[in-house]
């Protein structure tokens, strides 16, 4: 399972746009399940707020290339191996995890 993070085109919907995204930036396939709900969080760049949506994909196929993958890496983690909790607390899925408590702490 992945959690796909961008914008979308005025010409897909925010379904299309997990998935797409996914594709792009993770080079994987799945199903776009029902959306878990929204969340502010701070841009990087710029000094703003967005809203996020969020949707979990079930990854079914993982490509030996993508478009993006010079920029992200994919990498799969067990998050209730300690090490692997680290990696996965970024900034975005620590903002994540305060609003919907995806990760328990143990």
């Amino acid at each position: 399972m992945m959690f796909p993070k961008g914008g979308w085109d005025l010409d897909e919907t925010m379904k299309q746009a997990a998935s797409r995204e996914a594709s792009e930036e993770a080079g994987v396939h799945g199903h776009v399940e029902s959306n878990l709900g929204k969340w502010m969080y701070k841009s990087n760049k710029y000094n703003i707020f967005y809203e996020g949506i969020m949707f979990p994909l079930n990854v079914i196929e993982e490509l030996s290339c993508w478009p993006e993958m010079e920029v992200w890496k994919r990498r799969w983690v067990s998050l209730s191996r300690p090490e692997s909790r680290s990696i996965a607390m970024t900034t975005f899925f620590t903002e994540f995890n305060n609003v919907f408590g995806v990760l328990n702490s143990r």
